[in-house]
């Protein structure tokens, strides 16, 4: 009896522990269940949308990034390969489920990913200052109130794919470099890696990643500023983020370069 009683105890405290957690997902879940609209699809409203056919959209990424020869007479692509990992995503997914379905769930597992993301991210936050008792509170409300706002609603049905992605992986690279600025390991490294992987879609709009690298430079540099490590090391840990960073981005970087150079 008292081995239940007990197991019966951390149960419930595992769940009071969690409840902000659990409250926030099972909305997500709910939001998502009666969102999804069978053999429908969510397309994008400036015509882009590889879900239709990703095959197609890997080979012309692959065979041809800087140079849109299926355009017209051909016309210069100035980041569009950026969408070869979203691509790649759809082009897996699609071999098992079905395609209207891949196309919608992209979408509410962006929207998840990014309010679960600026959730912990602000739980972190307040566990590292004066209001370490507010952490779950806080948790809850910036989760929730990421994906409840009017800009969001905007968002979502103005259905743009890189401003969606936008969305959901830029809090989620936001976290990476947080837990790397508290802890500089090999595995938040790579979380760092991974998640600036997921965030390059966004990058179709280049203008849109340039305001972003702003963002995530200033990020950077006052987390890493506000660490246990010393200055030197500080900086270090700086240059490794943003390098990471760059690193998985120049694959669309040079061509666009080369031809606002080229063209301008």
């Amino acid at each position: 009896m008292k081995l239940k009683g007990l197991k019966s105890k951390n149960i419930l405290n595992v769940l009071k522990r969690n409840l902000p957690l659990i409250i926030l997902v099972l909305i997500l879940i709910i939001v998502t269940v009666v969102s999804i609209k069978p053999g429908k699809y969510i397309l994008s409203n400036d015509n882009y949308s590889p879900e239709l056919n990703p095959p197609l959209s890997v080979s012309r990424y692959l065979q041809s990034p800087a140079w849109r020869g299926y355009r017209v007479l051909g016309f210069a692509s100035d980041s569009e390969q950026t969408d070869i990992f979203r691509s790649g995503i759809f082009y897996i997914f699609n071999t098992f489920m079905p395609t209207w379905l891949v196309n919608q769930l992209f979408y509410f597992v962006s929207m998840a990913v990014g309010s679960l993301s600026i959730a912990s991210l602000i739980k972190l936050l307040l566990k590292d200052s004066k209001l370490k008792k507010y952490s779950n509170y806080g948790y809850l409300f910036g989760g929730v109130l990421y994906f409840t706002t009017l800009w969001t609603m905007w968002l979502f049905y103005q259905n743009m794919a890189p401003y969606i992605v936008n969305f959901g992986f830029l809090p989620l690279l936001f976290l990476s470099i947080y837990k790397y600025s508290k802890e500089d390991s090999w595995k938040n490294l790579l979380y760092i890696f991974l998640s600036s992987l997921l965030f390059t879609a966004a990058s179709i709009i280049s203008t849109l990643f340039l305001v972003d690298f702003l963002f995530i430079v200033l990020f950077t540099i006052f987390v890493h500023f506000s660490s246990k490590y010393g200055r030197k090391r500080e900086w270090k840990n700086i240059f490794i983020t943003l390098g990471v960073l760059i690193v998985t981005q120049l694959f669309w970087i040079l061509p666009f370069l080369h031809y606002t150079f080229t063209t301008s």
